[in-house]
C-alpha cells in the first residue's frame, strides 16, 4: 500500500533526513499498512512540505505508473493522441493530468454505471479531451475516429474491449498493458501485426524500480512529480481521509460499485499516536534546547580560549619590544 509517512526518529549516522520530514517509500511498499515502521534511509525519498499530502499519499505507485507509460514507450508530442480504458482508476486520472499538462490528447473510456455523467465531468475537469463508455465506445465507427490516430494506448482492462481499441490504433502505435481488470485475455487480430504494424508492451512498477539503471530517472522524475504537485499543476483523485479504526468502511467503499467514483479512501494513522506525537514533539523540544545550550557553551570556551591567545601574543608582543628597547 503506497503512502506518505512523517519522521519522527533518525538514527545516529542519517544526514540527509530529520525528524519531522514526510517521505513516501522508495521501492516497493512493503509494511506501510502500519502506525509504526523502520526502514533505512536510502529506502525513503523526502517530500517537501509543499506537496499535499494527499498527493504524496497516492504518489509513488499510481503517479509515477501514469509518468512512465506515457515517456517510457513512445515519443509523444503536442497534439498525439493517447487512448485509455479504466480511466477513472488513480492511475487513469493521473494519466489524464499529465497528457494535459504535456499537450496530449487523451481519450478515456470507463465502464458504465448509474451516475456515469458525474464521473464523465469529473474526469474533463482534470483535464480529459474525450470520455466514453464502453457501449458508446463501441459504437463509434472507426472509421470516423477523430483526427488522428492513437499511437499510445494505455490498457489496464483487457479483454474484448481491448481487441476493440486496437481497431482505432494508428500503423506502428505501441499498446501497453498494465493490468487486467476483467480477467479475460487479450485477443489480437492478425491484421493487428500485419498491416497495422502494432507492438505489444507491459509494464511492471516493481521491474521497473529494480532496475538499476532507473536511479537517476526515477530522482528527476520524481523531483518532477514534486515540483508539479507544490504548484497546484497534479491532483489527487477525489478523496477522503478515513482513521484508521474505521478501515473497514475504506474497504467496502473501494469494493462497492460507488466507490469507483465518489472518493478514493485514504487511511489516516495519524490519531492513533496522537498522544506519542506530543511526547516526540516535547522530547524534540527538550533536545534541541540541550545542543543550543551545547552549542552557546562550546562557543564560550572558544571564546575564552581564543582570549587567551590573543593576551598571550600580546604579552608576546610586549616581551619582544622590550627586548628590543634593551
Amino acid at each position: 500500500m503506497e503512502g506518505v509517512g512523517e519522521i519522527f526518529k533518525t538514527g545516529f549516522n542519517v544526514t540527509r533526513l530529520g525528524e519531522g520530514d514526510r517521505v513516501i517509500l522508495s521501492g516497493e511498499p512493503i509494511g506501510s499498512w502500519s502506525s509504526l515502521a523502520l526502514f533505512e534511509a536510502n529506502d525513503v525519498i523526502k517530500v517537501p512540505k509543499r506537496v499535499p499530502i494527499e498527493i504524496a499519499a497516492g504518489l509513488v505507485i499510481n503517479t509515477v505508473t501514469a509518468h512512465r507509460m506515457l515517456t517510457d514507450f513512445v515519443e509523444l508530442g503536442p497534439g498525439t493522441n493517447v487512448i485509455q480504458n479504466g480511466a477513472n482508476s488513480a492511475c487513469g486520472q493521473n494519466i489524464i493530468q499529465l497528457c494535459k499538462l504535456w499537450g496530449l490528447v487523451s481519450i478515456n473510456i470507463v465502464r458504465n454505471r448509474p451516475n456515469v455523467e458525474e464521473l464523465k465531468k469529473q474526469l474533463i475537469d482534470l483535464g480529459a479531451n474525450y470520455v466514453y463508455t464502453e457501449e458508446e465506445f463501441n459504437a463509434l465507427d472507426e472509421k470516423d475516429f477523430f483526427f488522428t490516430r492513437p499511437k499510445l494506448a494505455l490498457n489496464c482492462v483487457g479483454g474484448p474491449l481491448l481487441t476493440r481499441m486496437l481497431k482505432f490504433m494508428a500503423p506502428g502505435a505501441t499498446v501497453v498493458t498494465y493490468g487486467g481488470m476483467s480477467y479475460k485475455p487479450i485477443t489480437a487480430p492478425t491484421t493487428s501485426f500485419i498491416f497495422d504494424d502494432l507492438t505489444f508492451k507491459g509494464f511492471w512498477l516493481k521491474r521497473w524500480n529494480e532496475d538499476y539503471r532507473n536511479k537517476d530517472k526515477k530522482e528527476s522524475m520524481m523531483n518532477e512529480l514534486f515540483e508539479l504537485s507544490a504548484k497546484g499543476f497534479l491532483h489527487a483523485p477525489a478523496h477522503k481521509f478515513v482513521p484508521f479504526e474505521k478501515f473497514k468502511e475504506a474497504l467496502e467503499n473501494t469494493l462497492s460499485p460507488k466507490g469507483l467514483v465518489g472518493h478514493k479512501c485514504i487511511l489516516d494513522f495519524r490519531e492513533m499516536h496522537a498522544e506519542q506525537e506530543k511526547e516526540w514533539a516535547k522530547e524534540r523540544e527538550i533536545r534541541k534546547a540541550k545542543e543550543k545550550e551545547e552549542i552557546k557553551r562550546k562557543g564560550a570556551i572558544a571564546k575564552a580560549d581564543l582570549e587567551k591567545v590573543m593576551k598571550e601574543r600580546e604579552r608576546q608582543k610586549t616581551e619582544e619590544k622590550d627586548k628590543g628597547k634593551k
